[in-house]
């Protein structure tokens, strides 16, 4: 396997694959790319490269119409520069440069020749103010229009012939720009490059799956009660970001709750006795002896290479609008000139330049440590090599130890084995509790997008549309008149989909007006909930209270004060509503004093130990109800009461 460079990306006709499918996880996203071949025979395709953030274990290659014979996984290294291809590309650039700049100079010479034609104006000749003016001969006046006026037309046609002149010219100059940059490492990334070999005749698709990420969604919903229908509209979306280095263009969507790096181990059942003890010998092992670690290495010298040089140069053009270095500078600007030796600055005149020093290269990175490898399989054991190893361990008070161990021949094998499980320690990496794999109460739950959606990467959250659908909700208004002159509006609703919903922060509305934010959480199928919907400004109680005060008794007079609170509440609304009205009568510790509830109309639901009161009503549209409840409070006379 060699590895690839980026010279070599460029010189790889690789075919179309772009991202169609994209399966969003917690914490990574499953990448499907399709491409469209014809086939005649045994071919190898060479797809585009994967980026250094691409699991290469997860890459998977399928075709329809075709068979997959093989696929070849070569690794694209970013560091090496192609300096004859640098180099070309330098030349082409300068080469551009310079059309650029003559072309833009002959434009300009054009427009000057033009307005100063413009400026032209016939003069009367001046004679003797004391004779009649001359006669004037207008022979030659035709000839002179039509000469400026042939020369105009000239002069323009010249003109447009260069401004399409200069809009090729720059647009050449961009894709060698772009293929600079790349050159020179302005995004430079590792990766991967597949090419599979198939086989077939006529037309195929292939398609290409791999893990990336990271990437990530997070669930939302919005909530609108719809008073005229007695149903509110639920709206599932998911918020999606991703920064895997591709975008994802035009591509159906999957969000999942699932983890695809979750580990399951099935249970063992270890040996069970009673009443028996197992044989027990102690075994030695092998102590790791200590080892010194190698000596660092010396610091690689930092002279400035020629690879070095020529790859700022190449990025200095690669990054230089040649046509505004023809202009003038102002305070806010600063241009890079030459090949990368300086960056232009604006001085006290304009249109002056003056050379500031670029900065050193900066030192190359330290050689890599190679990576550990693990293999597995028979290998010949080396001859006289005991395989007896001694181990002593001390514990306080006694000492043991034992020895086991047995000699191998020339012809024995030893064999190293790994399991794919992952070791003891492991443990899976936590997941932030918003997240809706941790919302989603351990099942996995998947949910497609409604339409193809563009998901640029480290370009912030899209908001992914899932489903909207509407539920039967029961409302009602909660009333306090004695705290609050507004009705809290409370939905009552019921999961009719077939597969739980994962919690998520849901924003909640009344017809079209915000009512605030709620928190859901996991909502099982055919589960029923509650939401805070805000308030419900259009229904208002209003509440009175009447109060008559008397004195009763024969020997000892006793101030009497009774209270009647009414309180009357209507309905605007086209639909019934239903609602709940609560208020409360006082209570007391005193055993001068005696409180009682006398009436409540209609009937409420009393607590004694609280003193609450509780209507449940229905108020038809248009319509108004009162509830009334009459308490009195009996204490000495002339007692001042007082509450707490």
């Amino acid at each position: 396997m060699h590895p690839l460079t980026a010279a070599t990306l460029l010189a790889i006709a690789a075919i179309e694959a772009p991202v169609t499918d994209v399966t969003v996880y917690s914490d990574r996203a499953r990448v499907t790319r399709t491409a469209k071949v014809t086939l005649s025979g045994t071919e190898q395709l060479e797809l585009p490269p994967l980026l250094d953030r691409v699991d290469p274990s997860t890459i998977r290659v399928t075709a329809t119409g075709a068979e997959v014979v093989r696929v070849d996984l070569q690794p694209v290294e970013p560091d090496a520069l192609p300096v004859d291809e640098a180099r070309r590309l330098l030349a082409e650039l300068e080469r551009l440069d310079d059309a650029i700049a003559a072309a833009t100079a002959e434009q300009n010479a054009y427009a000057q020749q033009i307005g100063a034609l413009s400026t032209i104006t016939p003069t009367v000749p001046q004679g003797d103010p004391l004779k009649p003016p001359p006669r004037l001969d207008s022979s030659g006046w035709s000839v002179a229009l039509r000469f400026i006026s042939d020369l105009s037309a000239r002069l323009k046609a010249n003109q447009r012939e260069r401004a399409e002149t200069l809009r090729k010219l720059e647009e050449e100059r961009a894709r060698v720009a772009k293929q600079a940059e790349l050159i020179g490492g302005a995004t430079r990334h590792s990766g991967v490059l597949v090419r599979p070999t198939l086989s077939g005749k006529g037309p195929a698709t292939v398609q290409i799956t791999y893990v990336v990420g990271p990437a990530r969604w997070y669930p939302t919903y919005d909530l609108e009660l719809l008073p005229d229908s007695g149903k509110v509209k639920v709206s599932f979306s998911g918020l999606v970001s991703q920064e895997t280095g591709e975008d994802w263009t035009d591509a159906r969507l999957v969000l999942s709750t699932a983890e695809p790096a979750t580990h399951l181990r099935l249970p063992e059942l270890t040996s069970w006795r009673i009443g028996e003890r197992d044989r027990f010998i102690p075994t030695p092992h092998p102590r790791p002896r200590p080892v010194r670690p190698a000596p660092n290495a010396p610091p690689l010298p930092t002279a400035e290479r020629e690879e070095d040089v020529l790859r700022e140069r190449l990025l200095a053009a690669a990054r230089t609008s040649p046509g505004k270095l023809l202009g003038e500078l102002d305070a806010q600007e600063a241009y890079a000139v030459g090949h990368g030796a300086g960056i232009a600055t604006p001085s006290a005149g304009a249109a002056e330049y003056r050379a500031a020093a670029a900065p050193p290269p900066p030192p190359p990175a330290a050689p890599a440590r190679p990576k550990a490898k693990t293999w597995s399989g028979a290998s010949r054991a080396p001859s006289a090599a005991p395989a007896a190893e001694v181990e002593m361990e001390a514990a306080a008070p006694t000492r043991t130890f034992s020895l086991t161990g047995a000699n191998e021949s020339d012809d024995a094998t030893r064999t190293s084995t790994f399991s794919l499980s992952p070791p003891p320690a492991y443990r899976p990496p936590s997941l932030s509790p918003d997240l809706p794999a941790a919302q989603a109460g351990g099942y996995d739950l998947a949910w497609s997008s409604l339409q193809k959606e563009t998901i640029g990467s480290g370009k912030g959250a899209r908001r992914v549309a899932l489903f909207s659908q509407e539920w039967p909700v029961t409302a009602e208004r909660r009333l306090y008149p004695a705290l609050a002159q507004e009705a809290y509006l409370v939905a009552e609703l019921k999961n009719p989909s077939p597969t739980p919903l994962p919690g998520g922060t849901a924003q909640l509305f009344v017809g079209a007006d915000p009512a605030g934010t709620a928190r859901l959480e996991l909502v099982a199928p055919g589960e029923t909930f509650t939401l805070p919907l805000g308030l419900d400004r259009a229904v208002k109680p209003v509440r009175n209270v009447e109060l008559v005060t008397a004195e009763k008794g024969l020997i000892g007079k006793d101030d009497v004060s009774r209270y009647v609170v009414r309180t009357e509440i209507v309905n605007p609304w086209r639909v019934p509503i239903a609602v709940k009205v609560f208020d409360q009568w006082p209570l007391t510790d005193d055993e001068n004093v005696e409180v009682k509830l006398e009436e409540t109309t209609p009937w409420a639901i009393q607590d004694p130990v609280k003193g609450s009161l509780e209507w449940h009503l229905t108020i038809p549209p248009g319509k108004k109800v009162e509830t009334r409840f009459t308490y009195s409070i009996r204490r000495p006379k002339n007692w001042r009461l007082h509450q707490n």
